[in-house]
């Protein structure tokens, strides 16, 4: 008997370390194809480098449900999921658009990169001491980075100073007190409703008057609702 449950006992123990391992071995795979990501921009290989951030945000979204699935969540997880982000979302995005389109402008192009970085880790910061709530204060950090993966991978054609306007708004709004909709809460308000009801009329708009921005219409989209949803609110 005594022989029998130890061995019980070690077979708990390693059902455990399986289901708390599995999720944070999802948030490495995160930050490794992150990297990787890195590495393909760093030779040239600009789409490949997007697809990549794009595979890391699959993993991202994949993490934190396996973990509450199983209800293994814990700080750890949190914490080693905020590292890889930074990586993934803030790191990649920002070497991939400097090294297309700001190598011109030198230091000063290193300087407007960096805010993706410097913002980003902010945002994953605050994000850790809130907490989840019904909706993110500030633009999430993995739609900065899809959004600027997806405008290298559809080969959008857009100047080097707008595209810094772009990074400079997209690094403000990921610091600033604006909210955006939290999928991950199920919440039905009056204001999701109007947010799918508006992104689907705007969706086939897009699809009829230019194909070739659908790819990048739900991260724009997404993006822009914060602001307008927010001046909407300060208006009423």
């Amino acid at each position: 008997m005594p022989y029998k449950y130890k061995t019980g006992g070690k077979r708990r123990a390693a059902s455990v370390k399986i289901r708390t391992g599995l999720p944070t071995l999802f948030t490495v795979a995160n930050a490794l194809f992150g990297f990787l990501s890195i590495i393909h921009t760093a030779r040239g290989a600009y789409s490949d480098a997007a697809i990549l951030i794009f595979v890391a945000m699959l993993f991202d979204a994949v993490d934190g449900r396996v973990a509450r699935k199983m209800g293994v969540t814990s700080d750890f997880g949190v914490e080693v999921d905020s590292l890889a982000d930074a990586i993934s979302f803030g790191a990649a995005p920002a070497f991939l658009v400097y090294m297309q389109w700001f190598q011109q402008y030198n230091y000063l192009g290193m300087l407007i990169a960096s805010s993706i970085v410097v913002c980003g880790i902010l945002r994953l910061a605050r994000f850790n001491i809130t907490g989840p709530e019904p909706y993110f204060i500030g633009l999430p950090i993995p739609a900065v980075g899809a959004f600027l993966a997806m405008l290298v991978l559809s080969g959008t054609n857009i100047a080097s100073n707008q595209l810094a306007i772009w990074v400079l708004a997209l690094s403000y709004l990921m610091v600033s007190n604006v909210r955006y909709p939290n999928f991950k809460q199920r919440i039905r308000t009056k204001n999701m409703s109007l947010f799918i009801f508006g992104f689907a009329l705007l969706a086939v708009l897009v699809m009829l008057i230019d194909p070739n921005k659908f790819l990048i219409f739900p991260f724009l989209y997404y993006i822009l609702a914060g602001p307008i949803v927010e001046a909407k609110k300060r208006r009423e």
